[in-house]
C-alpha cells in the first residue's frame, strides 16, 4: 500500500515537471524560452519546497494551506484555527530559500 507520503511527493513532482513542460511548450523564442524556463523552474522549486514544509509540519500538516509563489513572494491562501498558526506558516514560507515576501491571506476561523 502506498502511503499518504508518498502520493504527495509524487504529486508534488509531477507539478514540478509539469511545470516545466508548460514553459517549454507555450515559448516559442530560444532565449525567451531559456529565461522562462528558468524564472518558472525557480518559482516551482520554491513552491515544492514550502507544500513540503506545510506537509511535514506537525502543527500545519492537518490544514489546507494553498500556495502559490509569483517571483519572489509566497501567497498563502485557506484557513487556520488560531493566528499563531498563521504566522507559523508566514514564517515558514519566509525560511524557504528565495521567498523574501509572503502575502498572508490565510482566514483565522
Amino acid at each position: 500500500m502506498i502511503s499518504v507520503e508518498s502520493v504527495v511527493i509524487l504529486s508534488m513532482l509531477f507539478m514540478l515537471i509539469s511545470s516545466f513542460n508548460y514553459a517549454a511548450e507555450n515559448s516559442t523564442i530560444d532565449q525567451k524560452k531559456d529565461g522562462l524556463l528558468e524564472k518558472v523552474s525557480e518559482e516551482a522549486l520554491r513552491q515544492f519546497k514550502l507544500e513540503a514544509l506545510f506537509f511535514f509540519d506537525e502543527h500545519l500538516s492537518a490544514y489546507k494551506i494553498d500556495t502559490e509563489v509569483v517571483s519572489h513572494k509566497a501567497i498563502l491562501k485557506g484557513t487556520v484555527n488560531t493566528n499563531l498558526l498563521k504566522r507559523l506558516a508566514e514564517q515558514k514560507a519566509l525560511s524557504v530559500d528565495g521567498i523574501d515576501e509572503v502575502d498572508n491571506q490565510l482566514l483565522v476561523n
